[in-house]
């Protein structure tokens, strides 16, 4: 009898310990699908934090392009006047040199004119050099 005892107490044990593992397979069971429950929720909400952040950064970089390309034409009509102010400054750097030049040869005349006056010399231009006679 006693190995039928011990049978029926390794039967025992057996059932015992088959009820302990079924409730801790539910218990896991239990864990993991709240776990995946919570995880999902959390992918749900990042994914909707994705989704406004994206439209909220496509939003700032279209206004961004707006603004970039407003300053960019507001920039290029600068650069253009500019342009155009040292454009005129040149032109008017020239007309002033050649004024100045005109004026100087103009004082190179009268000068030369007033120089052969004081020696007595009508003529322009250089005098002949005399032949001396040796």
């Amino acid at each position: 009898m006693s190995v039928a005892t011990s049978m029926k107490d390794l039967v025992e044990d057996i059932q015992a310990s088959t009820h302990e593992r079924h409730a801790f397979v539910k218990d896991m069971t239990k864990d993991v699908k709240e776990l995946l429950a919570r995880f999902d929720k959390e992918q749900e909400d990042l994914g909707g934090e994705l989704k406004k952040m994206a439209t909220e950064v496509k939003g700032f970089l279209a206004n961004s392009e707006k603004t970039r390309k407003e300053d960019f034409v507001v920039i290029m009509k600068d650069v253009a006047g500019r342009l155009e102010d040292i454009s005129k400054w040149q032109k008017d750097v020239r007309k002033g040199a050649r004024e100045l030049v005109k004026e100087y040869g103009a004082d190179q005349k009268k000068a030369k004119e007033y120089w052969l006056s004081l020696n007595g010399r009508k003529k322009q231009g250089r005098p002949k050099k005399e032949e001396s006679s040796e």
